[in-house]
């Protein structure tokens, strides 16, 4: 067996290592595929079309790296969503499926995949509020029970749904309907009463309750006094499907055993179960359905014997006590981690005693039967005011028992006991000693754990603590092993993070600690998944992400770790950035149809938007093909109600990508429909304030992008950019680069129908005036522009006032006022090759001292000052390659000798 695949503790090292390295070729291709699943698809049925023998499209290891990408990282645009379901359906051989949040997959495409995949050993589901979702689920599960080796439910949602799964998982088609009202039960007082004897009969030898195991939940039940817990055991007993009677043949007894065995899951090495949400109150229904909850779970645990790995986060304490309590847990021979962690949700824990859950009272004494077992996690996250409650802390006697368990299990190596009193294990061998002195774990002399969770305990500041690795709150790197080892507990997790806020701020950290920080917030963030939208949990959830962000943000900027980023740590960031943002405006605008954003929110997308600044993932966004899902979120984030800060710095990281290359352009204009989307902004009068953003982006989306100026003219961009230029008539700044950008629709011949109108061509020649220098921008657009429509020809011409001869008249006039001397730089517009073609414009002089202005125009700026200190500059820097200096030096001597024939 590899013990260290199943030690979290052990194999986080390895993963984290990983993250120095780059992404190989093959990720580059997954993540070009599954984010441009329109291509993918029509590509897959394309080769399905042409060539009959392909039996399988991907290999098992393809088609799980790119279902898990997508289910992970995709933020599907709208014109790739006919093609999802499709996708699902290839991939049917795929043996590992992970559905976290409900945005990548629609209740239909899990479905699809439910139906597609009947080979899977692997399944990560987290259940939501969602009916339609849960029946794919259930598809899922069935279709695969006899298959499954490892599977990992968190609840997001009341208990009564997911006790539906469940029940699939112990062989039984059960009710999940739970009545727990007090008329039912006592309605039912009869039947119970003859349950409860058959019960007694069942557990009267060993024998019978190992049949109980094969044919019930109940059978996993300790019995004890009182009629609560007789009351759970019935309530089972009595959803039980019918069993073979006497009178049937021993053919329909095999059969029907055969179907059972079929629907019963029974190779499974790892299971976990993290609720992480519950609407149950301890003191009100339906509180009954914990005891069916712990029922069940027993039932995987009997089924199951040959399990390695066994997780259980729950509300209800303690779950350790449960746990050791079950009848076969001799059985468990291979078992090699266990966690049964307790997250306290304030009014929502649940008491193990209200619930009336069996167990013995000296529980501990059976931890040394699990032989093999080298991972204990059973932490606590219990306020400080609630520590020393009964419900929360061990006795003295439980804590010896303890002790003593572990004295007999030297193969245990990590042991997590963060936020309970067994911390109490720590202390000095001399009780009046008020330091250390040796060896701070009495009774363990000359032993060593590989890992010690001290977390929310005071003995985490001991010095000579037997372990390799700690959690605790004495030192930045015992809050990262915090941060790393009780990412399953949610309420730990928020408590964890809020420490390692403070200490940034009053501590300076190193690139180590903080590139380890980095990484544990990472994943904390990874794993966290979609949170919840109702309550105190969403608003838990919440403020966890938002600390986290403020802790990276602050790693970056203040302790000056943006160099340590390498690019698959960029790249794992910017996927999370993204799902945040996006679940975050997706839930404001369609779920909540909220009017305003909390405060909370605001702060996340605003931590958010500096992050992707400060670390340039503008440039990972491209590398790793999330090109298309950055820009839809940046523009969700402008759509949200955020404060117009926010909305602001979307639209100028919206700018930033955008003028990379023409190829992207072309994506974002036409695939995307930005030029549409920022359009109809205009249209719908958008803030003055966001004008000059939203008309510099349609700018540099139009520029040399024939298909983005066609669908600017077609979705009334010349229409706007008049009433835009007439509305704003003091704001020159806003006029040039509205100006601009209809210069760059003007240079497509085949819009020359759309531009060449009474309307446009007047409001042109009003522009051309020219009074000062702070004229000149708007005043050479309009030049450009003009000229452009007189360039078609007199032919072309369609306008009868102003004539082509009086724009062309009216231009050579103005031009001569520019101050040909000053520099414009930024403002020439076009290649060197395109304003040279305009010399041989014999036809239009006006053309022909346009193009030779530009030029002698680019050649003062190339001849300044600034340039000749440029390259003196660089030769005196040295380190160039010979050719490159040889060329410098030409260019240095030419310039020269050019200035003194001036």
């Amino acid at each position: 067996m590899a013990h260290i695949a199943l030690n979290p503790e052990i194999s986080r090292g390895a993963a984290s290592s990983v993250l120095h390295c780059p992404d190989t070729l093959q990720d580059l291709c997954v993540f070009y595929l599954i984010n441009n699943v329109d291509i993918l698809v029509q590509s897959l049925n394309k080769t399905q079309d042409t060539n009959e023998e392909f039996t399988s499209l991907f290999s098992l290891l393809h088609a799980n790296r790119m279902l898990g990408y997508y289910n992970k990282c995709c933020i599907p645009c709208d014109h790739e969503l006919p093609y999802i379901d499709k996708l699902m359906e290839h991939f049917y051989q795929c043996d590992e499926i992970s559905i976290t949040t409900t945005i990548p997959l629609t209740e239909k495409n899990v479905q699809t995949l439910a139906n597609s995949c009947k080979s899977v050993r692997r399944l990560d589901l987290t259940c939501f509020d969602n009916n339609a979702q849960f029946a794919a689920y259930r598809g899922l599960l069935e279709n695969n029970l006899p298959h499954l080796t490892s599977l990992k439910l968190s609840q997001k949602c009341e208990e009564d749904c997911t006790v539906d799964l469940l029940n699939v998982l112990g062989g039984r088609d059960f009710d999940a309907n739970i009545d727990s009202s007090d008329d039912d039960d006592n309605n039912n007082n009869d039947d119970d009463d003859d349950d409860n004897n058959n019960n007694a009969d069942d557990d009267a030898t060993t024998a019978a309750a190992d049949d109980d195991d094969k044919q019930g939940a109940t059978g996993n039940i300790k019995k004890t006094e009182g009629d609560s817990a007789e009351k759970t055991d019935l309530q089972i007993d009595n959803l039980d499907t019918e069993t073979v009677t006497d009178t049937e043949t021993v053919e329909s007894e095999d059969k029907q055993s055969e179907i059972i065995s079929n629907k019963l899951i029974s190779n499974l090495k790892t299971f976990s179960y993290l609720q992480l949400d519950s609407c149950a109150h301890p003191n009100c229904e339906p509180c009954s359905s914990f005891g069916w909850f712990y029922a069940l779970l027993s039932r995987v645990i009997s089924s199951n014997q040959h399990l390695q790995s066994f997780k259980l986060v729950t509300i209800i304490s303690n779950p350790i006590e449960w746990f050791l309590s079950q009848p076969d847990l001799s059985k468990l021979k291979d078992l090699q981690s266990l966690c049964l962690s307790l997250e306290f949700m304030d009014d929502y824990v649940a008491d193990s005693d209200e619930i009336k859950m069996p167990y013995t009272d000296k529980f501990f004494t059976n931890l040394p039967v699990l032989q093999n077992l080298r991972h204990l996690d059973i932490s606590c996250s219990v306020p400080v005011e609630d520590f020393m409650s009964s419900m929360f802390s061990y006795s003295e006697q439980t804590v010896e028992m303890f002790i003593e368990a572990l004295k007999v299990m030297p193969q245990l190596k990590s042991l997590d006991i963060s936020g309970t009193n067994l911390a109490t294990i720590i202390c000095h061998t001399d009780k009046g000693d008020q330091k250390c002195r040796g060896h701070c774990m009495p009774g363990f002399e000359g032993r060593r754990f590989d890992f010690l969770g001290l977390y929310g305990t005071d003995s985490c500041t001991h010095k000579f603590i037997p372990a390799d690795r700690v959690s605790g709150t004495a030192s930045i790197e015992q809050l990262v092993e915090a941060l790393k080892s009780l990412q399953h507990n949610g309420m730990l997790m928020s408590a964890v993070i809020q420490d390692i806020s403070k200490w940034i701020k009053e501590h300076r950290v190193g690139s180590t600690a903080g590139l380890a920080l980095v990484d544990g917030l990472i994943m904390f963030v990874t794993q966290l998944g979609e949170w919840n939208d109702s309550g105190a949990s969403e608003e838990f959830e919440e403020k966890s992400i938002c600390i986290a962000l403020e802790i990276m943000l602050s790693l970056v900027v203040d302790h000056g770790m943006v160099e340590c980023f390498t690019v698959r740590r960029k790249r794992l960031l910017l996927e999370q950035l993204l799902n945040v943002c996006n679940m975050m405006c997706t839930r404001v605008r369609w779920k909540l149809r909220a009017t305003r954003i909390t405060e909370q929110r605001t702060k996340i997308l605003e931590k958010s938007l500096l992050l992707i600044f400060h670390l340039d993932l503008e440039r990972t966004a491209m590398y790793s093909y999330r090109f298309k899902q950055y820009i839809q979120v940046l523009l969700g984030i402008f759509h949200s109600p955020v404060r117009q800060n926010e909305k602001l710095f979307s639209l100028n990281l919206l700018y930033s990508v955008c003028k990379n290359n023409q190829e992207y352009k072309v994506v974002a204009g036409k695939k995307l429909e930005l030029v549409k989307i920022l359009l109809k902004e205009i249209k719908e009068k958008a803030s003055s304030s966001f004008m000059p953003k939203i008309w510099n982006i349609l700018w540099t989306l139009t520029e040399g992008v024939p298909c983005n100026c066609e669908l600017f003219v077609q979705n009334e961009g010349l229409q706007l950019s008049r009433t835009c230029i007439y509305k704003y008539s003091d704001d020159k700044t806003l006029r040039e680069v509205i100006t601009a950008t209809l210069v760059g629709v003007s240079e497509n011949p085949g819009l020359i129908t759309w531009s060449m109108i009474s309307g446009m061509v007047s409001m042109f020649e009003e522009l051309l005036s020219y009074e000062n220098e702070e004229d000149f921008g708007v005043s050479s657009n309009a030049a450009d522009f003009l000229i452009m429509q007189a360039l078609h020809g007199p032919e072309a011409w369609t306008v009868r006032k102003p004539s082509r001869d009086e724009i062309l008249e009216k231009i050579d006039q103005v031009m001569h006022k520019w101050d040909m001397n000053k520099p414009i730089g930024g403002k020439i517009r076009w290649s060197l090759s395109t304003v040279l073609s305009h010399l041989d414009s014999y036809s239009t002089p006006v053309a022909q001292y346009w193009a030779a202005w530009l030029i002698y125009n680019s050649i003062i700026v190339s001849q300044s000052g600034d340039g000749l200190a440029k390259i003196d500059s660089v030769l005196q820097h040295g380190g160039l390659r010979d050719d490159i200096v040889i060329l410098l030096e030409k260019i240095r001597t030419l310039t020269m000798e050019y200035k003194e024939q001036r």
